[in-house]
């Protein structure tokens, strides 16, 4: 067996050999003292520009940042107005149902507010505004001639199975 461990150790030296005579050290240089000021001078010209990029690059990305920042609280803002909006827009309607279920209460009962309560639960608002009188399971209430219930009709309906709710000049007609 070590007879035939020599020839794959000869080439594995004869390999190794070119590699070393491809690769020869290089040179030292050695520089005058007119070329080592002229050197000296480029590098620090050169030093100079990169610091001066740097800087320049810096004040481009901080500049950059600022109208996202600025983007961002604009959309915080926007999100808050619409909230508000949002918020006065359903006050509003909240007060258009109430103001129509007070109107409709009129004097049929002692206690209007009491009935406002009691018909706020049969009113649906559609998106557009209009005010449906619906039943339990959120369909809309049909009178006798098969026409969507008027708020008027439930209130006088209300005051028709809950007389003790109704004032006297409604039980009187």
């Amino acid at each position: 067996m070590p007879a035939s461990n020599e020839p794959i150790e000869e080439a594995e030296s004869q390999a190794e050999a070119p590699v070393a005579e491809q690769a020869p050290k290089p040179k030292k240089l050695t520089f005058t003292a007119e070329q080592q000021i002229r050197i000296e001078t480029l590098l620090k010209a050169a030093s100079k520009e990169a610091r001066a990029e740097a800087a320049r690059l810096r004040l481009e990305i901080e500049a950059a940042k600022k109208p996202v920042e600025a983007d961002t609280n604009l959309l915080v803002r926007l999100a808050q107005v619409e909230s508000e909006r949002d918020s006065l827009k359903a006050a509003k309607q909240e007060a258009a149902v109430r103001e129509t279920l007070q109107s409709a209460a009129g004097d049929i009962f002692l206690d209007s507010g009491l009935a406002v309560r009691l018909m706020k639960d049969s009113i649906r608002v559609s998106a557009d505004g209009v005010l449906t009188v619906v039943d339990e399971s959120g369909a809309p209430r049909l009178n006798n001639a098969f026409e969507n219930m008027s708020v008027q009709e439930l209130a006088a309906e209300l005051a028709s199975q809950k007389p003790f709710l109704a004032g006297a000049a409604h039980l009187a007609a």
